[in-house]
């Protein structure tokens, strides 16, 4: 296995300038200081270069995981098909059953084919099914292991979407549900859904068509819908990930509504309590520090939220950092990762005089490619910055 030389830390909000006095979001590594890893716990789970990879919060390591990646195995099969290689990673929420889920999209593009591999807590391949489908986004595996959730979208025609409930024993699907997406009929966008897992195997999704942001609930082990919940009118945007805490009664939902005209993509999280529906909103930038309420039209760019493995921390992937509705070079830290607490409510990430409000820190790695200069930057297009799992 080839592994990354990569160092990832929680520095504070002091950010380092270049010559010119603007950030670059570069400097040269200290690893003199006993602050270098800061006091996160747990481990990053992403993509890289196809491959799975881990980073550990605690020490700073990055490597690429032991296992048997889909990459590896289609390339292993030399059977002269062209592969695709483009791959998701994701990891379950029960550290005492930790289990891993790669999806390869299009692992096969004539017939068009994808690639889901589970994987257990030592990396050792559980089930590999190749299929005629196109699976969507990460597949999630279940805490208990014996289920995977996915959505699958006819790729080619974008006239079929069906949610997946597949048996991992078996890797035969077990119940399915299909919906109507396009857009003339649901409202504005089609789109394939985002999943999640309840406590009790219930299946949370949500479907970017529909014409105001709903989060639906099944009955256990089924796509049964048994709960509809509908954000309130003020929101008309796009709910793009689901991340269930681990009390079981929060969920992180990744919101997008109409970008300002500053921005070509817009973002937020929203906490849901799941017993009394409220809604909150635990980070924004400054310039939406008084807008109220906060619906569809705004210029944060926090996307990917996920929970802390103990659900006592929020971590954010910032696209960009906009001041006073007016994009600042000084202050840019594009693809950057911030923690904040779990509690936090309008928390100012980004404020235009280029400090966070505390208690934000931002996470830096060791830009892997040039191993000699540390960056504030998830790089987007090497990660897959949108789906990145924390475990313990």
């Amino acid at each position: 296995m080839k592994f990354l030389t990569s160092l990832l830390f929680i520095a504070t909000t002091v950010l380092t300038y270049g010559c010119d006095g603007q950030t670059d979001g570069l400097s040269d590594v200290d690893t003199a200081g006993n602050d270098l890893y800061g006091n996160l716990v747990g481990k990053l789970v992403s993509t890289y270069q196809f491959k799975p990879y881990e980073f550990d919060l605690s020490t700073g390591a990055g490597r690429e995981l032991p296992l048997r990646s889909n990459f590896e195995y289609l390339e292993g099969l030399n059977d002269g098909e062209t592969h695709d290689e483009y791959n998701y990673s994701s990891a379950n929420g029960n550290p005492a059953n930790q289990g891993y889920v790669e999806t390869s999209y299009s692992c096969y593009r004539v017939p068009q084919r994808s690639c889901l591999t589970v994987y257990n807590s030592s990396y050792q391949t559980v089930k590999r099914v190749v299929a005629e489908r196109t699976l969507q986004s990460p597949a999630k595996l279940s805490n208990s292991g014996n289920l995977v959730v996915m959505s699958d979208i006819d790729a080619w025609f974008n006239e079929s979407l069906s949610i997946l409930i597949m048996d991992v024993n078996s890797g035969s699907v077990t119940d399915s549900i299909g919906i109507d997406h396009e857009a003339e009929g649901r409202g504005k966008l089609a789109g394939h859904p985002v999943v999640e897992w309840g406590v009790n195997n219930e299946v949370i999704f949500s479907v970017p068509a529909d014409d105001r942001p709903t989060i639906y609930v099944t009955s256990p082990g089924s796509t049964e819908i048994d709960r509809p919940i509908r954000l309130p009118s003020s929101y008309s945007g796009v709910i793009t990930i689901l991340d269930l805490h681990p009390d079981g009664r929060q969920l992180l939902l990744g919101y997008e509504g109409n970008p300002d005209s500053v921005v070509d993509r817009n973002g937020l999280a929203k906490v849901l309590d799941l017993d009394d529906l409220s809604l909150r909103i635990p980070a924004v930038n400054q310039a939406d520090a008084n807008r109220a309420p906060i619906g569809e039209n705004f210029v944060s760019q926090y996307v990917n939220p996920m929970w802390s493995p103990d659900g006592s921390q929020i971590m954010l992937l910032n696209l960009a950092a906009i001041g006073g509705g007016v994009v600042n070079p000084d202050v840019a830290l594009s693809n950057s990762l911030v923690v904040l607490p779990a509690y936090s409510d309008h928390l100012i990430v980004n404020a235009s005089n280029a400090l966070h409000q505390a208690p934000v820190s931002v996470v830096k790695l060791v830009d892997p490619l040039d191993s000699g200069k540390l960056s504030t930057q998830w790089r987007g297009d090497t990660f897959k910055g949108g789906f990145i799992s924390w475990v313990r």
